[in-house]
């Protein structure tokens, strides 16, 4: 049997060349990680409280959300979209004619596992990204007080002040 699962996961890896979704699923694998190592960055330093210069813009946080989506779409919560759905993974291995159900259960296992992982960090960015608003109005505003701050600290709380704003 184990060589079997061996001789299929050899199958796997050469069959994998050619099968668009699970190169989606390795690239939604990699965007999820780095975005893991940024998130774990930003909150040891909201927790230091010390102020984050480069958290994500819209464009960034728009491709991460992206990558939710495509993430759902291989395990198949496709959801109320209104437009063709690609194969599942799951499909997608079948196609390639991988007939072992362990390497397929394993892999949309995987892929679910990372679905939950960027969840999971899409909240905890939300989170985080609040504290920041909140830390970085409380820092610029006393040092404006008592010693003054640079034209970037300036446009930075102007910024932070307009979010604030926006939120009441």
């Amino acid at each position: 049997m184990d060589k079997e699962i061996r001789k299929e996961q050899v199958d796997l890896e050469t069959k994998e060349r050619s099968i668009i979704e699970y190169h989606t699923f390795k690239l939604c694998k990699l965007v999820v990680e780095s975005y893991k190592q940024k998130v774990e960055l930003w909150e040891q330093k909201t927790k230091d409280e010390e102020l984050i210069d480069n958290t994500p813009n819209i464009a960034e946080r728009y491709g991460f959300r992206k990558t939710i989506i495509i993430l759902q779409y291989l395990i198949g919560e496709n959801g109320s979209y209104k437009f063709p759905v690609p194969q599942t993974l799951e499909t997608a291995l079948q196609s390639a004619g991988i007939d072992n159900q362990t390497i397929i259960d394993k892999e949309v296992a995987e892929a679910n596992k990372y679905l939950q992982l960027a969840r999971s960090l899409n909240e905890r960015y939300m989170t985080l990204a609040e504290k920041q608003v909140d830390l970085t109005y409380h820092k610029l505003t006393a040092k404006s007080h008592s010693e003054g701050l640079t034209p970037d600290e300036a446009k930075r709380l102007e910024d932070i002040c307009e979010i604030l704003s926006s939120q009441h």
